[in-house]
């Protein structure tokens, strides 16, 4: 019987620096919170257009479509 195994590489900021051709250590950290939201740490200011380009990075995993859970 046929099997088939369908897998996605891990999200690691080496991973995405990769993706989208930035020097290794300009992504300093991601967290995906239980809601959906991701917070990307980055060393440096990105213009609108590195941020549009970890969006669709983030988009194209199903990742980015939620909020942070509201602390109080």
């Amino acid at each position: 019987m046929p099997k088939y195994v369908f897998e996605e590489a891990p999200l690691t900021c080496v991973a995405l620096e990769n993706e989208l051709g930035v020097r290794r250590g300009s992504i300093v950290s991601l967290t995906i919170s239980p809601e959906g939201a991701v917070e990307v740490d980055t060393k440096e200011t990105w213009t609108d257009d590195g941020q549009k380009q970890i969006r669709a990075a983030l988009v194209k995993r199903g990742l980015g479509k939620g909020k942070t859970a509201k602390e109080g």
